[in-house]
C-alpha cells in the first residue's frame, strides 16, 4: 500500500530525530515548549474562564463574502480543531506572558521554532513532491491540498519535542497532546502556520 502524505512526513522527521544530537540551544528551545505547556495547564487549572471574546477578534471564518484563513487552506478534519479550541486561547495569552516576562529573546526563540518547524515540514513534504516551496503559488497550492495533514505533522513533531523534555514527563499524555493541539490553534490564529490569505506568507 501506498504511503499517504502524513506517511511520507512522519517518516522524514522520525529519521531526522533518531539521527539528532541535542546541542544546548536545541535543548533550551525543547525546555521552551514544555515551559509554556506547564505554563499553560497551571493557568487552566487556575482559572475556569474561558475567554469567548477571542471568537470576535479574527477573521479565521469566511465571512460577509470575505474569506477566512480556515477557508483559504482548505482545513476540513482541522475546522473543527480550530473552532473547538479558539475558546482557550486567554490560556495560551497568559502561559506566553509568563515566557516573555522571563526572558523577551526566548520567547522570540519559542516562537521562530513553531514558525521553523512548519516551514521544514511543508519544505520536505514539497520537495518530496518535485515542488518549490519557494514559489509561493505553488506552496500555497500544495498546503491547500494538504493542509490537514501538514497540521497533523506539525503535532507530530512538536510532541516529539516534548517527549525529550524530562521537566515535563510526569504530565499526562492526554494533556500534553491537548495542550499542543490548543497552542497550534493559537499558531495558527496568529499565522505563525499555514499560509495566509492576505498575501499567502504566513
Amino acid at each position: 500500500m501506498n504511503d499517504t502524505l502524513y506517511d511520507k512526513s512522519l517518516k522524514i522527521e522520525n529519521s531526522k530525530i533518531d539521527n539528532l544530537e541535542v546541542t544546548l540551544e536545541q535543548f533550551s528551545d525543547l525546555t521552551l515548549l514544555g515551559r509554556v505547556i506547564l505554563s499553560f495547564l497551571n493557568a487552566e487549572n487556575l482559572d475556569n474562564k474561558i475567554d469567548r471574546k477571542t471568537k470576535l477578534a479574527y477573521k479565521i471564518f469566511s465571512k460577509d463574502n470575505e474569506i477566512g484563513k480556515v477557508e483559504f487552506n482548505h482545513l476540513i478534519k482541522h475546522k473543527r480543531t480550530i473552532k473547538k479550541y479558539m475558546e482557550y486561547q486567554s490560556y495560551i495569552n497568559q502561559a506566553y506572558e509568563i515566557v516573555r516576562l522571563d526572558n523577551i529573546v526566548n520567547y522570540h526563540r519559542y516562537i521562530d521554532m513553531i514558525e521553523d518547524t512548519y516551514w521544514d515540514i511543508v519544505a520536505s513534504l514539497c520537495q518530496e513532491n518535485n515542488i518549490d516551496p519557494n514559489i509561493d503559488k505553488a506552496r500555497i497550492d500544495f498546503v491547500q491540498k494538504n493542509s490537514d495533514e501538514i497540521f497533523d505533522s506539525i503535532f507530530q513533531k512538536l510532541l516529539s519535542y516534548v517527549k525529550k523534555d524530562i521537566n515535563i514527563q510526569n504530565t499526562y499524555k492526554e494533556n500534553k497532546e491537548r495542550a499542543i493541539t490548543i497552542i497550534l490553534v493559537k499558531a495558527f490564529i496568529d499565522c505563525n502556520i499555514l499560509e495566509n490569505p492576505n498575501g499567502g506568507n504566513i
